[in-house]
């Protein structure tokens, strides 16, 4: 079975493509305004230095630019292309340390929910298992004391239906019966 955090899709994955896929076009929008500014400006160059040459030939040739002046133009607009890249690239880095650190975080949150849901499940457990034994002393003690009170005899001695405490008809109690031998015989 693999891993959570290595399987490909998810929500942090597909925001990490997206974000690429808009610095990838912000790359190549970038570049591609280089090279059109590249050849506007040559044009522009070769535009104003026809219009001079209509005027006067010489000074047409001394302002029409050279090679070299084209070439610079031409080379701007390259490393202007280059920057954007290399941009595009540490901002995709940016993003996927983003997005890792967004996954550990979450896995991390993750792992602290489950140990304190298993804490709470400890708890609660140990809980029920106190009140269970409280409640096993309580019926014990409560055992107990109806046990000694029903020794002293008065206090604890049942009344009959009737409204009589329950007593041999010689008016002795049951207990002084039985120990003195007088099975259903009156004395």
């Amino acid at each position: 079975m693999a891993k959570k955090g290595k399987q490909e899709g998810g929500t942090l994955d597909t925001a990490r493509k997206v974000v690429g896929e808009v610095i990838d076009t912000a790359a190549r929008l970038v570049g591609q305004a280089g090279e059109q500014a590249a050849s506007l400006t040559n044009a522009a160059l070769e535009t104003a230095s026809g219009a001079v040459a209509s005027v006067s030939p010489t000074a047409g040739e001394m302002v029409r630019p050279d090679r070299s002046t084209k070439s610079a133009v031409n080379e701007a607009a390259r490393t202007t292309k280059k920057a954007a890249r290399s941009a595009s690239v540490s901002a995709k880095r940016a993003v996927g340390a983003t997005t890792k650190a967004a996954r550990g975080a979450a896995r991390r949150t993750s792992k602290a929910a489950k140990q304190s849901t298993k804490a709470a499940s400890r708890t609660s457990k140990a809980a029920g298992r106190a009140v269970g034994r409280i409640s096993k002393a309580a019926r014990a003690a409560s055992r107990a004391a109806t046990k000694s009170t029903s020794k002293r005899g008065g206090k604890g001695a049942r009344k009959s239906p009737s409204g009589q405490s329950r007593k041999s008809s010689s008016g002795r109690s049951r207990k002084s019966a039985k120990s003195s031998g007088a099975k259903g015989r009156k004395s």
